[in-house]
């Protein structure tokens, strides 16, 4: 039986090339529930362990994903602890989620057709790198306390976030075997909440411990490793490509065709607006951890037992705002 790797090899350049690429971007909110579907109805092949040790390609793809998503919610943190303490106010505060989300959506018809016409190994290198830049402003806005420059900034990072994103899941099918690909998927889709998890607790941990620059240095450093990691892949990350032509249009219109046909792609995508809409509450999560129980990072006035680990267990000042917490 031909293997679905060499028949997508053997699939004539056109623009449907693009709609694997846009996928991912519409449907990575839900890999978690992707996760479920595909472990209840099959036994992977292999485990994530054999397929890392086993594969150096994918695994220093797995790491750079891991390292990028990681420390971009290092510097989410930071940056709710500095605009809420620069301005007090909630709604500016929300309003860094929004921007960190919106130019994903902006950019979609433009995702895709870069992904497939342009060199994915180049454009992610190119991306992982010039993040840095945004990351240093974020230092010079920390220091000048500028909060428009932050939120510029912050945008720069989500820009270059959005456009290296999809990259990963859409070079899969060059790094590993048919049998293998359904694991991957998994592993490298299950790494968008895995960072949110890990990165916006130890994110926490960092800034509590050693001030909000400390993340944005840990944040920059992540890119460049995970740029360093990207250029030591040796398979090719991107099918040779007979144009580099973009027509957002006919893609676009190419995708959505795609997606009406595919039931189970129509339903994950209906699935992910209502996630993005449930997603706007997270912007106010730091807002009600500063408000409330009056944490911050080890540049506020707070004694150092007080602030230390403030991100996962928030400690009360002497007089709490909240009841206290129930002894079982």
């Amino acid at each position: 039986m031909t293997s679905d790797r060499s028949v997508a090899l053997r699939r004539p350049q056109g623009t449907h090339d693009v709609i694997p690429s846009l996928v991912p971007v519409i449907v990575r909110d839900v890999t978690l529930l992707e996760s479920l579907v595909f472990f209840a109805r099959r036994r992977p092949h292999g485990s994530l362990v054999a397929l890392l040790r086993d594969n150096a390609d994918f695994r220093r793809l797995f790491c750079a994903s891991a390292l990028s998503l990681t420390g971009d919610w290092f510097t989410f943190v930071a940056l709710s602890s500095f605009v809420y303490r620069h301005t007090g106010s909630a709604g500016w505060t929300a309003l860094l989620f929004a921007v960190n989300s919106l130019p994903g959506v902006v950019l979609l018809p433009l995702i895709g057709p870069l992904t497939d016409r342009f060199d994915r190994q180049r454009l992610r290198i190119a991306c992982d790198l010039g993040a840095i830049i945004p990351v240093a402003g974020l230092l010079v806005a920390f220091h000048t306390r500028s909060v428009p420059l932050a939120l510029g900034c912050l945008a720069g990072l989500s820009i270059a976030a959005a456009i290296a994103s999809p990259i990963p899941e859409a070079a899969l099918p060059n790094l590993v075997t048919s049998r293998e690909l359904p694991l991957a998927q998994t592993a490298l889709g299950s790494l968008y909440s895995a960072g949110l998890l890990v990165g916006a607790g130890l994110g926490g941990v960092v800034s509590a411990a050693w001030g909000a620059s400390a993340t944005l240095i840990i944040d920059g450093a992540s890119f460049a490793v995970s740029a360093l990691l990207i250029v030591r892949i040796r398979q090719p990350l991107s099918k040779v490509m007979t144009t580099r032509r973009i027509r957002m249009r006919a893609d676009t219109a190419e995708l959505w065709t795609f997606v009406r046909s595919t039931p189970v792609v129509s339903a994950f995508l209906r699935l992910t607006v209502g996630l993005r809409l449930c997603y706007g509450m997270v912007g106010l999560l730091p807002v009600y951890a500063l408000d409330r129980f009056h944490v911050g990072d080890c540049t506020q006035p707070e004694p150092p037992w007080r602030s230390s680990g403030s991100a996962i267990l928030p400690w009360h000042r002497s007089q709490p705002s909240v009841p206290a917490w129930p002894q079982h």
